[in-house]
């Protein structure tokens, strides 16, 4: 190997150093995260009831940590075969894209609660999906059938890892269409948000909106750095963002969860004295089920319909009809909100 071959080597080698140090970086956020907001889990997700809101929950927040390892894995593991290191590839690749879906869904039924459910809104939501979910798909079994390594331990074996020496670069349609989807579901955030404040709010509106405009703009942010990143098509830096990006969609929808019940609480039983919440700060399936959205009146006090809870179903998760009446807005009847 000559002097230019070894200069160019070390220089391709630091380039995966610099991957690694972000892919340690997005391990590192999930776990500052967890334990910055395990107390709100136990308090407002552990004890409540199984519903959508709650399966979603913790299926973007837990599997991001296993994905995080097996990436990690791939950059930092030692005398690793080209086999191994294409399954852990495409393995944690697979589950990056699961775990942003997973994300975008909660997203997603955000908008949707704040357009009270409309069964018009509810279907360009889903034909939307739909079609930005297919060709992502098709672009990413593109890109990850064209990715190839050479094992570390065939010209570095003291060095860690896997070497990426080949393939396409077409992934980058698919953050093309994250960022095309963030765009477009943050547009429709900011139209509500901009209606609602004109009417005036209350903390639970204020708390929806702030939430899903400031983490949508971070989301967006991060996904036009991974495109540029991209086009500039350095093949060490693929994947220089992705590990990033993963973590923070499954931060940042978790913690919209976690916000919207824990304001849901606030605004309607003063924190929970009302319900005679245990001093340990649990809310368990009897006092949810007491929970309504704030009104005037007594007939908004009980907050059931049909014998069931309606905190204890997905509306204290995404917040479907606490836009008008905490408002002031009327928006009709359960029904006329649903199918309008």
């Amino acid at each position: 190997m000559s002097v230019s071959d070894v200069a160019a080597t070390l220089h391709s080698l630091h380039k995966l150093q610099v991957v690694t140090y972000l892919h340690v970086a997005g391990t590192a956020l999930l776990v500052i995260d967890w334990f910055l907001t395990i107390g709100d889990e136990i308090t407002y997700a552990w004890t409540a009831p199984w519903n959508l809101g709650k399966v979603l929950f913790f299926l973007t927040r837990y599997p991001a940590f296993v994905d995080s390892a097996l990436t990690l894995y791939h950059q930092v593991g030692y005398h690793l075969s080209t086999d191994r290191c294409v399954i852990l590839f495409r393995v944690t690749g697979w589950m990056i894209i699961i775990g942003i879906v997973i994300a975008e869904i909660i997203l997603v039924l955000r908008v949707w609660a704040v357009y009270e459910r409309s069964r018009k809104i509810g279907i360009f939501l889903i034909l939307f999906s739909i079609a930005c979910v297919i060709v992502a798909a098709v672009g990413f079994v593109k890109f990850h059938g064209s990715q190839t390594f050479t094992a570390m331990d065939s010209f570095a074996p003291n060095v860690p890892g896997c070497y990426p020496d080949g393939g396409t670069n077409i992934v980058y349609v698919d953050f093309i269409v994250l960022l095309v989807f963030e765009t477009v579901t943050l547009g429709m955030t900011v139209i509500k948000a901009v209606q609602h404040f004109r009417q005036g709010t209350s903390s639970f509106v204020y708390t929806f909106f702030q939430d899903g405009i400031m983490y949508y703009a971070v989301l967006q942010a991060i996904s036009l750095v991974n495109v540029v990143v991209l086009f500039l098509h350095i093949r060490e830096y693929t994947n220089l963002v992705t590990s990033l990006q993963r973590s923070l969609h499954a931060v940042l929808s978790a913690r919209i969860l976690l916000h919207l019940r824990e304001e849901a609480v606030k605004v309607n039983v003063g924190g929970g004295a009302e319900l005679g919440i245990p001093a340990n700060g649990t809310v368990g399936e009897e006092q949810l089920g007491e929970l309504v959205f704030a009104g005037d009146g007594d007939a908004r006090r009980s907050g059931r319909r049909g014998g069931r809870s309606r905190w204890a179903g997905d509306t204290s998760w995404f917040g479907e009809g606490s836009m008008g009446v905490s408002s002031g807005i009327d928006t009709g009847t359960e029904s006329e909100r649903d199918w309008a």
